[in-house]
């Protein structure tokens, strides 16, 4: 469960302002993402400090040790993943990437998705789009598009509930 908090958002923006490489940070989540055990050894006080540095030294790409090290020695390394995570939304917010997600039963076009992303560049004042398709057959024909907090429901499934609630007054 990624839960965002204010620890999280300043490591996310001391790992972007040193300029540490975005392909660094995605390895280092994606080991932490194999290697579930990882995180409760950086946690447990049993294991002398020395070993978990040899540790990260031995692990992690070159760039990115010294700040694992600082975090694991301010004890928020539990919270790793959710800081990889506020990166990468804050590397998106600076380069105004907006991240959306549409789900269809049958994918759109090349050119729909194309407009799509140039309607969602105009909206949001984005420069770049990055959209997550998903195929849903449950929604019985159409789409549905989420962009942050806004939802744009143009599938029958949604277009059918609407007409039911308007005829029995709900």
């Amino acid at each position: 469960m990624e839960v965002k908090t204010q620890i999280t958002d300043n490591y996310a923006r001391v790992l972007y302002e040193l300029e540490i490489p975005a392909q660094d940070v995605e390895k280092s989540d994606a080991i932490f993402a194999q290697v579930e055990k990882l995180i409760p050894i950086f946690e447990n006080p049993v294991i002398p400090e020395d070993k978990k540095r040899v540790l990260i030294d031995r692990i992690f790409p070159e760039r990115i040790q010294s700040f694992l090290k600082v975090v694991m020695k301010h004890k928020e390394i539990g919270a790793i993943r959710e800081i990889f995570a506020a990166y990468q939304e804050y590397c998106n917010e600076q380069k105004k990437v907006i991240a959306a997600s549409i789900s269809y039963v049958e994918p759109p076009s090349e050119e729909q998705l194309e407009k799509m992303k140039t309607y969602i560049c105009k909206r949001y004042g984005a420069e770049e789009v990055r959209l997550e398709e998903k195929q849903d057959t449950s929604l019985v024909g159409g789409f549905i598009l989420r962009v942050g907090n806004d939802e744009y429901d143009y599938s029958m499934s949604g277009r059918l509930n609407r007409m039911t609630q308007k005829l029995t007054g709900r």
